[in-house]
């Protein structure tokens, strides 16, 4: 793996090491290492952990957000729209992650921020090793329902009301 990705062998270790401690490779004696299987009740406490969360930034961004701010999450929306119509996998999830990422920041809590970002990989891997999906492509009903939800949380922001959005 490290000549494939033309680096050293300690980040690759690192990062198999990591995705052991997060139960996504199991180390097989003899074998090496093997991809874990999805529990599907894990699968679902994240989500739960996510949406709590996801409420909790809404609520405090609804107290302090700045125009600037709000406008910055308009951005990552807009770009998930274009992923979806370009059939863009790679765009629309990193477009969904940074509009994420950006809600959790005008949280205005560095703990909830650091948290999110390990969930984030967690819940991503499991969802799409329990869908068993291709995941060369786009799922537009999904991606489309994410997108719709951004611009509900962003008018329920710009309102300065959480209640119009609530997971």
């Amino acid at each position: 793996m490290a000549q494939q990705f033309n680096c050293s062998r300690t980040p690759v270790r690192e990062a198999l090491r990591k995705l052991e401690q997060e139960n996504s490779l199991k180390v097989k004696p003899g074998i090496g290492m093997v991809i874990s299987n999805v529990d599907i009740e894990l699968l679902q406490q994240e989500l739960e952990i996510r949406k709590m969360f996801e409420n909790h930034s809404i609520q405090k961004a609804c107290e302090g957000i700045k125009e600037e701010e709000l406008k910055k999450l308009e951005w990552p929306t807009d770009k998930l729209h274009q992923a979806i119509n370009g059939n863009d996998r790679i765009a629309a999830s990193s477009a969904k992650i940074n509009f994420h990422r950006l809600l959790y920041s005008y949280s205005r809590n560095t703990f909830l921020h650091k948290t999110t970002d390990s969930l984030w990989l967690s819940f991503r891997i499991s969802f799409i090793s329990a869908r068993n999906e291709d995941v060369t492509m786009v799922d537009k009903s999904r991606y489309e329902e994410r997108n719709n939800e951004h611009l509900q949380i962003i008018h329920a922001i710009r309102d300065k009301d959480a209640e119009l959005f609530v997971y």
